[in-house]
C-alpha cells in the first residue's frame, strides 16, 4: 500500500485534533488543581482560626480553675 499526500495530510489533521483535545484536558487539569489550591488553602485558614479559639478557650479555663484556690488551684 502507497501512502499518498492525501493520507499524509489526513493524519496531520487528525493530529492537529489530538493535540487541541490534549490541550483542553491540560487546561481543565490545571483548573481543577488551581481549586484544589484554593480549597485547601481556605481549609488551612479556618484550622489556623479554629486552633486560635481553641487555645483562648483553654487559656480561659485554665484562668479560672487556678481563681477557683482550693485543691483545684
Amino acid at each position: 500500500m502507497t501512502t499518498t499526500a492525501d493520507d499524509v495530510w489526513r493524519l496531520l489533521a487528525e493530529l492537529v485534533e489530538a493535540q487541541k483535545e490534549t490541550e483542553r484536558c491540560f487546561q481543565e487539569t490545571e483548573r481543577r488543581f488551581q481549586e484544589t489550591e484554593r480549597r485547601f488553602q481556605e481549609t488551612e485558614r479556618i484550622l489556623k482560626e479554629q486552633s486560635l479559639k481553641t487555645d483562648r478557650q483553654i487559656t480561659r479555663v485554665s484562668q479560672e480553675i487556678g481563681n477557683l484556690g482550693g485543691k483545684w488551684g
